[in-house]
């Protein structure tokens, strides 16, 4: 979703395994922290997800795609 919405892979990567959890969610405080960094309710996450079929290959990252770009 994120990379439809003009996110690179890399980028997209970044959002989720690294500016997401900076953000410090909780048990308490998630929801709220996933709509500030995604733009999207988790409700409408989840809704864009029946769009998807059940090929795990559809949603396997590149292999050009490294973690230390991710994290740097």
């Amino acid at each position: 979703e994120l990379q439809k919405n003009g996110k690179t892979e890399e980028e997209a990567f970044r959002l989720i395994y690294k500016d997401y959890w900076e953000l410090n969610p909780s048990d308490n405080n998630w929801k709220i922290k996933f709509e500030e960094m995604f733009s999207l309710t988790v409700d409408q996450f989840y809704s864009s997800l029946e769009d998807y079929t059940n090929d795990i290959n559809s949603v396997i990252p590149s292999e050009n795609l490294k973690i230390e770009n991710i994290f740097n």
